[in-house]
């Protein structure tokens, strides 16, 4: 359950979404919304000082008062509101310094902007908090056809301790939405080569298949528990980054995929983790990154 979410907004209508999406999870979990918008200042003239001074005056107009439209529509559906405003490279400020800041356990963004330009600094900051943000990040990305809340949620586990946070907090997201719950294991081809893979190979892949199956259970299990209604569980072999990127979310038909940042091991962290960021590059749905221990 997360308790001070931060959404990054430019006014676009993607970014309208965003806002759309936090402040229905920051409504759920009854959680301060932060607010945020980063003024880009790279290009900002540096000649003609008295110009500079009243392009800044125009640019923070502006800026103050998209946020104060924002801040009026999350106040009057009753979430406790906060504003964070800076000045900067975008990236830096929304991934690094925002997040820590204001003590941001969620960072919600939209995957593009408003337009070509925007798109390509919207995606920008997007690359930075799949990789630097410190708290869990959720990116929205289908803002034409999607509701704010969720019906159709997909998991991916591999038995780590960010897999139990991943499904804990999409089991959470699951229940008041009454969403269906999809848990879901997947078999990389070829990531066992040689030892006792090559002397009993099917024995292997048995001991392997039950071990999973057994975790998949166990999950079902937790999520029913918690109170979600409908969990179903597919244990699959194939190219994790491909299964779990684009083949269920679409088949599936989800509208948001969970999964943790990293995996268990060296190994399967550098699998895992490129699963991650492969699901949020090319996933037809949200993605939420879980990054930290969602105890909290």
């Amino acid at each position: 359950m997360y308790r001070r979410i931060l959404v990054g907004v430019d006014g676009s209508n993607q970014s309208d979404h965003a806002f759309s999406k936090a402040l229905s999870i920051a409504g759920e979990c009854r959680a301060t919304l932060i607010i945020g918008h980063v003024l880009d200042i790279r290009n900002f003239p540096n000649e003609h000082m008295l110009y500079a001074g009243e392009l800044w005056d125009e640019w923070k107009g502006k800026a103050d008062a998209m946020l104060a439209r924002y801040k009026g529509q999350a106040e009057a559906a009753g979430i406790k509101t906060e504003i964070a405003f800076a000045s900067g490279n975008p990236r830096i400020q929304v991934a690094k310094t925002l997040t820590k800041e204001h003590g941001a356990d969620l960072l919600v963004t939209s995957a593009t902007g408003r337009n070509r330009i925007e798109r390509f600094f919207t995606g920008s900051v997007a690359e930075a908090s799949i990789r630097h943000a410190p708290c869990d990040y959720l990116m929205v990305k289908d803002y034409e056809t999607a509701s704010p809340y969720y019906k159709t949620i997909l998991v991916g586990v591999d038995g780590s301790d960010q897999a139990e946070d991943a499904l804990s907090e999409a089991a959470w997201l699951a229940k008041p939405y009454e969403a269906a719950l999809t848990i879901v294991y997947v078999e990389p081809i070829g990531i066992y080569t040689g030892g006792a893979m090559a002397a009993a190979p099917l024995s292997y892949e048995d001991n392997n298949r039950l071990e999973a199956e057994r975790m998949l259970t166990s999950y079902k299990q937790k999520a029913e528990e918690s109170g979600v209604s409908t969990v179903k569980t597919e244990y699959l072999h194939g190219n994790p980054r491909v299964k779990l990127s684009t083949d269920l979310p679409e088949s599936l038909q989800a509208d948001l995929l969970v999964c943790g940042a990293t995996g268990t091991n060296t190994v399967t962290r550098l699998m895992i983790g490129s699963v991650a960021e492969a699901a949020m590059r090319h996933a037809p749905c949200d993605v939420l990154m879980v990054k930290r221990d969602n105890s909290r």
